[in-house]
């Protein structure tokens, strides 16, 4: 399914946002937006990712 990552399109072929992070492992911490909704880590085996879904890891900024 085509769906896009942090901006960028994405040929994703697993189900869920776990999925999505085993297949792209990013590096931690890391925090994940579904259609710019904030997805809990203890939801990610069982949120779903669809077509053209849109989907950002990203990584807290530390600093002042």
């Amino acid at each position: 399914m085509n769906i896009t990552l942090n901006g960028q399109a994405f040929d994703f072929q697993g189900r869920t946002i776990e999925d999505l992070i085993r297949e792209t492992a990013p590096q931690k911490p890391f925090a994940v937006a579904l259609n710019t909704a904030f997805v809990a880590k203890s939801a990610y085996a069982d949120t779903l990712i669809g077509d053209n879904d849109q989907i950002e890891i990203v990584r807290p900024v530390v600093g002042g």
